[in-house]
């Protein structure tokens, strides 16, 4: 088997994971993304305790993403409030 044979076997056999790993990237550069938020939707949130509020964000805006929505507002929250807290 020559080089070039082992490599491109080597290469067809870590498909699958470099796969993987680009759909990660796409993943966490999509949650590196972050939505703009309304006044009063950052009022709600600085509302929360500290030691959530991160999480919080992040979940809220994953959400909002998925909904398709452009920006976090209170009619949102307030749409998705039930699922979010769930």
């Amino acid at each position: 088997m020559s080089r070039t044979e082992s490599w491109l076997e080597y290469c067809v056999a870590r498909l699958p994971a470099r796969q993987i790993a680009i759909a990660t990237l796409k993943e966490n550069r999509m949650k590196d993304e972050t939505l703009p938020w309304d006044d009063a939707a950052l009022l709600r949130l600085e509302k929360m305790p500290s030691f959530v509020r991160s999480m919080a964000k992040g979940k809220i805006e994953k959400a909002a993403k998925e909904a398709g929505e452009s920006r976090v507002t209170v009619a949102f929250l307030d749409a998705s409030k039930g699922k979010l807290m769930g």
